[in-house]
C-alpha cells in the first residue's frame, strides 16, 4: 500500500474531467459503492462569496444541537484533511489511504476518467457514510449544476450570493452563473437564497423547479460580511428546528482567515482569504466602514485570477498598496504584479514575499493592514506571527 504522503501526491495529480459523462461518471460510482451520499441529510452550500462560513456555521448549530455532522469542503488552506471532517476532526490518512485505490479502481473497471474533484468528492460521501453521520453538510466546489457534489439530495440547498467569479466555467454574466449556481435546486426541496443574489431571477428558477425559494431580504442596518453570512445561517434553521442555545452558539462562529483581526505589538491586522473581486470589493469596504480609511492593502493573487481587477479595485479604496507572495507555485511572482501595477500608472509601497513583508509592516505607523487575495498565503502567514496569536 502506498504511503499517504505519496497518495496525496497522486491525488493532487488528478487533473479536471470536462467530459459529457463526468456525472454519469459520478452516480455510476457512488451505485456500486452501495450510494453512500444518500445515507445521510445533506445541507448543500453553493455561492460566490460566503459558503465557507455559512457551511461552518450550520454544521456548528447541528453539532452543539446533539447531532453527528459530517463537512465537505473547498478549498483546504493547510492540511488535506480539512476537506472532510466529522465533528470536526479530520479524515484520518489511513482511511484515504485504504479507499483511494477501491475508488480508482472503480472508476477504471467502469471505463470512466477521474478527476481530483470527483474523487475527494466520493471520497467525502464514503467517509461520512462511514461515520454515520446524521448530516452532512456539503460545499459545492465550483458552480452547482456540474459539480461532482450536485448528485445529492438535500433537505435544504443554500445560496449564498452571486458575483463575477470562474466565469471560464459558469458563465460571462450574473444571469448565467446564477441560473449555473441555481443547479442546486431541488424539485420538492427548500433553497434559502442570501441578499447578494439576483432574488427575482433565482425565485423564478425555483418555481420552474417546483423548489420553495427562501430570500434572505436586504438589511437596512449596515453589516460586515460575517454578519450577513449569519442571517443566512440563521434562515436554514427555520427550516431545520434546533434549539436557540445552539443556533445562537453557531451563529457566533467564523471560518478562519475570513475578516479575522489580529493584533501583534498594538498593530492591526486584518486577515481576509477572499480570492475573487466580489469578496475583495466588500473586505475593503468592510474595513474601511469598521477601522476608518486610513488602510493599507497587501495583495497575493493566485494564477487563473485576473490581477488587473484587484489592483484596480484596491485603489479605489486605499493609497497603500503592497504585493506579496508565499513560496506556493499557485501564487503569481510579484514582479508579475508589479508590472501590471505599472501599466496601471500604479506606484505600490514595499512590495516582498510575505514572511518578509509582515516584519517590515511592524515597523511602520499603526495603520490597519488588510491581507488579502489568496488562501494560499495561509500556511506562511501562520509561521509569520507569533504562535498564540490564531485560534484555529
Amino acid at each position: 500500500m502506498a504511503s499517504y504522503q505519496d497518495t496525496l501526491l497522486e491525488i493532487y495529480s488528478l487533473k479536471a474531467v470536462q467530459s459529457s459523462q463526468k456525472h454519469l461518471a459520478i452516480k455510476r460510482v457512488c451505485e456500486v459503492l452501495g450510494n453512500p451520499h444518500l445515507a445521510f441529510k445533506v445541507i448543500h452550500i453553493t455561492g460566490t462569496c460566503g459558503k465557507g462560513t455559512v457551511t461552518l456555521q450550520t454544521a456548528k448549530v447541528l453539532h452543539k444541537n446533539g447531532h453527528k455532522v459530517g463537512m465537505i469542503i473547498s478549498p483546504h488552506l493547510i492540511n488535506f484533511g480539512e476537506r472532510i471532517t466529522v465533528n470536526f476532526e479530520q479524515i484520518s490518512p489511513d482511511y484515504i489511504t485504504q479507499n483511494y485505490p477501491i475508488l480508482i479502481n472503480i472508476f477504471k473497471s467502469e471505463g470512466f476518467e477521474y478527476s481530483f474533484e470527483q474523487v475527494v468528492c466520493i471520497l467525502g460521501f464514503m467517509y461520512l457514510r462511514d461515520c454515520q453521520v446524521e448530516y452532512g453538510v456539503i460545499e459545492v466546489g465550483c458552480g452547482g449544476t456540474r459539480d461532482s457534489s450536485n448528485i445529492v439530495d438535500p433537505i435544504v440547498s443554500i445560496i449564498t450570493s452571486i458575483g463575477l467569479d470562474h466565469m471560464n466555467l459558469l458563465g460571462n454574466t450574473i444571469e448565467e452563473i446564477a441560473t449555473e449556481k441555481a443547479g442546486v435546486m431541488k424539485e420538492n426541496r427548500v433553497c434559502i437564497i442570501g441578499p447578494n443574489t439576483p432574488q427575482d431571477l433565482l425565485l423564478q428558477i425555483g418555481a420552474s423547479k417546483a423548489c420553495r425559494v427562501v430570500p434572505v431580504p436586504k438589511s437596512s442596518q449596515e453589516m460586515n460580511v460575517i454578519q450577513e453570512n449569519s442571517k443566512i445561517t440563521e434562515k436554514v434553521f427555520e427550516v431545520i428546528p434546533v434549539s436557540q442555545e445552539a443556533l445562537a452558539f453557531g451563529l457566533q462562529c467564523s471560518q478562519p482567515f475570513r475578516y479575522q483581526e489580529l493584533k501583534v505589538s498594538n498593530k492591526t491586522y486584518i486577515i481576509d482569504v477572499g480570492h475573487n473581486a466580489m469578496s475583495i470589493e466588500r473586505i475593503l469596504k468592510d474595513c474601511k466602514r469598521d477601522y476608518g480609511s486610513n488602510l493599507r492593502v497587501a495583495l497575493a493573487v493566485s494564477k487563473g485570477k485576473d490581477p488587473t481587477e484587484f489592483i484596480s479595485l484596491i485603489a479605489q479604496h486605499s493609497e497603500t498598496l503592497h504585493l506579496t507572495t508565499s513560496s506556493h507555485d499557485r501564487l503569481f511572482p510579484i514582479d508579475h504584479l508589479l508590472t501590471i501595477c505599472n501599466s496601471l500608472s500604479i506606484t505600490p509601497s514595499i512590495s516582498l514575499p510575505i514572511k518578509d513583508l509582515i516584519p517590515a509592516l511592524q515597523d511602520l505607523k499603526d495603520d490597519v493592514t488588510l491581507i488579502t487575495g489568496s488562501c494560499f498565503l495561509v500556511e506562511e502567514i501562520l509561521q509569520s506571527f507569533p504562535l498564540n496569536t490564531f485560534h484555529v
